[in-house]
């Protein structure tokens, strides 16, 4: 009742002295604010997962346990937790513009108003914690993701609206004590999408020299630029442009960021600063018992002069696969204890990592010969 007074009189006392256009205007700011005076906005329920730091959880635990921001309706639950497998845009298999109709994840385990798979589910009495026991160890290396669902209801009856996720992986730390299984040293090609603090793509070959007995490792990662031969494509592209080839050929600026880990074949390695730069790196690569590789490196910095960015303490861990046609490909996270841009500390940093193999028939100038890198 209060704003349609005030509305009245801006119409009497504006209208004499304010074109007509103009008092609208005014009418119309004076209607937001009744709006929000009385629609107060109310944040959709969120969870978080204890003990996660930088997206990491200890591999020695055995449960999660989900925390809510506010009290929930346990009938309205719907997750999952998936393998976080996502492209270069961070979109899951179901997700984005080019996402086929029938494209499905599939879960590690799951619950469905109460429906479990794959674990033992106990739901606190005051609706705000939920204890999840999974029958067999969650993979310790990959990036994985708490899917929560739309429909999702707090007491009070604020619905989440759609589907949220929480990205997460367990840390793996290098023994020594177990082989790379058929992990091979060799070429490998890194796409670390960073989420935070900035959202950014590095590209990376990476070069190593594994040893067979223990699994550890020493290799360098150099910066991979697009290839700019403009004779690669069917038509020769402008000088400012580079020619892909995967996923389809096209002409395409320079900065393109990677859709995955497959179009290792645009590009070539940059070790020549002040764009390109190599970084010397460390670690292991253990065989798990479920065929796995986990793979992770001793933290290092990487520092660009162009531009000027230094993320500082970078881990990549990731699970490496074979394929049946003899490749390896791999998916992960990667963390940095923080990054600076120019002279401004910008904080920690985390993202996902995506990995092939590159064939030893294939020549990448600019990358050490095995037999360069020392011995682990």
């Amino acid at each position: 009742m209060n704003q349609l007074l005030a509305a009245e009189k801006i119409r009497a006392v504006f209208s004499r002295v304010m074109p007509t256009h103009l008092v609208r205007v005014a009418l119309f700011l004076v209607a937001l604010h009744a709006v929000g005076a009385c629609a107060p906005y109310a944040s959709p329920p969120a969870a978080t997962i204890e003990g996660l730091t930088d997206g990491l959880l200890d591999s020695k635990s055995a449960n999660l346990s989900i925390r809510f921001d506010k009290a929930i309706r346990w009938e309205t639950l719907r997750l999952e937790i998936v393998p976080f497998v996502v492209d270069g845009a961070g979109n899951l298999a179901d997700e984005g513009p080019t996402a086929e109709a029938d494209a499905a994840i599939s879960p590690l385990l799951a619950y469905d108003t109460g429906d479990a798979r794959g674990a033992i589910f106990t739901p606190s009495e005051d609706g705000r914690s939920l204890l999840i026991a999974p029958k067999a160890h969650l993979p310790v290396g990959p990036k994985l993701a708490l899917l929560l669902y739309a429909g999702l209801t707090t007491t009070d009856g604020i619905v989440l609206t759609y589907r949220s996720r929480v990205p997460f992986s367990y840390k793996f730390e290098c023994t020594g004590a177990a082989g790379p299984g058929a992990f091979k040293s060799g070429a490998y090609f890194f796409l670390l999408n960073v989420d935070k603090p900035t959202a950014t793509q590095v590209k990376l070959f990476g070069r190593l020299r594994i040893d067979e007995a223990t699994g550890r490792f020493m290799g360098t990662f150099t910066n991979a630029g697009r290839n700019r031969d403009p004779n690669r494509c069917p038509t020769p592209c402008a000088n400012t442009e580079a020619c892909q080839l995967h996923p389809q050929t096209a002409c395409v600026a320079p900065s393109l960021r990677a859709g995955s880990a497959e179009e290792w074949g645009d590009f070539l390695p940059n070790p020549t600063p002040p764009t390109g730069f190599s970084l010397d790196i460390r670690g292991c690569a253990e065989a798990r018992e479920d065929g796995t590789i986990a793979f992770a490196t001793v933290p290092a910095d990487l520092v660009l002069e162009q531009p000027p960015v230094k993320v500082q303490g970078l881990v990549v861990s990731a699970a490496f696969e074979k394929r049946a046609d003899g490749a390896w490909t791999a998916t992960g996270g990667i963390t940095g204890d923080n990054v600076v841009f120019g002279n401004t500390n910008l904080g920690p940093g985390q993202g996902t990592v995506l990995v092939a193999s590159v064939p030893a028939s294939v020549n990448l100038p600019g990358l050490p010969a095995i037999e360069a890198i020392p011995k682990p």
